[in-house]
């Protein structure tokens, strides 16, 4: 393993872990300023601005985007929310790409309300997390999964 101690230029700050106190631009430049090598944006963060603006402002800062934060949950009580789940999944994607984003990163999702078919929503993840793989080799963006327990 390598050390990490006093090279924060190899390390990424999620910007969760900041508490969404400041606008992104006020983030980015105190992560570059403290020494980090990457940030992980989240999508609530860019809301409103042009995320290829916002990636080119955390280049400028000399940071690389290490993820971006975090997807819709793939599971849904119909189809047509399941739909609607993967469309603005690949909307994000699209905005993860523009960012220079590593990865974006997806929380599946559990049992959709008042649900108990854990096999359904198994499928629908699985098929969901198929689908959106496709969509992001096309962006050139990787998928992160960070699974939720389903109960």
């Amino acid at each position: 393993m390598r050390a990490l101690a006093g090279r924060l230029d190899l390390c990424s700050i999620n910007t969760a872990t900041l508490g969404h106190q400041t606008p992104i631009e006020q983030t980015i430049e105190a992560v570059a300023r403290a020494g980090f090598g990457a940030i992980a944006p989240w999508r609530r963060e860019l809301e409103g601005r042009p995320a290829q603006q916002v990636g080119a402002r955390i280049r400028a800062a000399g940071l690389k985007v290490s993820g971006y934060c975090r997807s819709t949950y793939i599971t849904a009580p119909n189809r047509a929310a399941f739909a609607a789940n993967l469309d603005d999944n690949r909307r994000a994607l699209d905005e993860a790409a523009e960012l220079a984003a590593t990865c974006f990163v997806t929380v599946v999702g559990g049992l959709p309300d008042g649900s108990k078919d854990l096999a359904g929503a198994r499928s629908q993840m699985v098929e969901g997390t198929g689908l959106l793989l496709e969509h992001a080799k096309a962006a050139g963006v990787a998928l992160a999964l960070e699974p939720l327990h389903p109960m």
